[in-house]
């Protein structure tokens, strides 16, 4: 009982670095690890998004990703917040140059917040067209 109110409190945090309706939130995030790496910084894939909060649990995404030794990609989606700083998210990223070709990425993640504005992200991906999984790590900050 004392480890589900520890959990518990632990995910209410007031600090949040969660939107709220009508906020924007910008992210920056590298790959920590991913499973088509065959060796440690053979090649990296980095992103950044700008999230808006249409609701308070609900955020429409849209970015713009970087892979070393493929392509860019744009991305569009969303993330709805479980708690204050759980999320799941969909996002399908849009290759460039060649637009028809769309990688749908769903994944999860956590913030933790550092204060109420700024907050460490923690994201895993998992990529349903190549079939890879990503862990993710970077910052968030609420504008």
């Amino acid at each position: 009982m004392l480890a589900v109110c520890a959990i518990c409190i632990f995910f209410t945090n007031e600090a949040r670095a969660q939107g709220r309706a009508g906020h924007f939130m910008i992210s920056a995030a590298a790959d920590v690890y991913k499973t088509d790496n065959v060796k440690p910084f053979g090649k990296y894939q980095a992103g950044i998004e700008a999230n808006y909060f249409v609701a308070n649990p609900i955020a429409i995404t849209l970015g713009y990703e970087r892979w070393a030794d493929q392509h860019d990609a744009i991305a569009l989606g969303y993330r709805a917040y479980l708690l204050n700083t759980l999320f799941l998210k969909v996002k399908p990223l849009v290759n460039l140059p060649d637009t028809r070709v769309v990688e749908l990425n769903i994944g999860g993640g956590y913030n933790y917040p550092l204060s109420r504005h700024v907050a460490l992200e923690f994201v895993t991906d998992y990529y349903m067209t190549t079939r890879q999984v990503a862990g993710r790590a970077g910052i968030a900050i609420v504008l």
